[in-house]
């Protein structure tokens, strides 16, 4: 019983951890999923999107935040926007995220749109192919 516990809770978090993959001008991307629902992403080693929070310009305090329903497969994978610690649908980001296996997963936005993707498509160039570093 705990073992099927411990793999019930494992399969919740299978995502969890540090990504990496190459984008269409060959810059390695890394994904980060951490435990309190904060991501990073950063491509050639600058960072795209940050895990702490970020004082823009006009003071406004930014975060972005991953929401996923593990229901669905692919899963709906939300990055919401956080604008001073309060979510901001117009500026989220719905995407998909395939767990290929243990060690792949596979993510899908639809670039400069709000609009969830309608499948995983290996063709669009808002898909990617991670790889788990261990």
């Amino acid at each position: 019983f705990l073992l099927l516990l411990i793999s019930a809770c494992n399969s919740n978090n299978r995502h969890l951890g540090t990504w990496v993959s190459t984008d269409e001008q060959g810059r390695e991307l890394q994904l980060v999923f951490h435990e309190d629902s904060t991501i990073k992403l950063s491509a050639g080693g600058n960072v795209v999107i940050s895990d702490e929070p970020t004082i823009v310009e006009n003071g406004e305090k930014l975060q972005i935040k991953a929401s996923l329903n593990q229901e669905k497969e692919p899963m709906d994978l939300d990055l919401v926007m956080y604008s001073n610690d309060k979510p901001d649908d117009s500026r989220s980001m719905r995407c998909l995220l395939n767990m290929k296996s243990d060690d792949e997963l596979e993510f899908q936005i639809e670039r400069n749109s709000t609009n969830r993707p309608a499948k995983i498509d290996t063709a669009s160039p808002g898909y990617q192919l991670f790889k788990r570093v261990k």
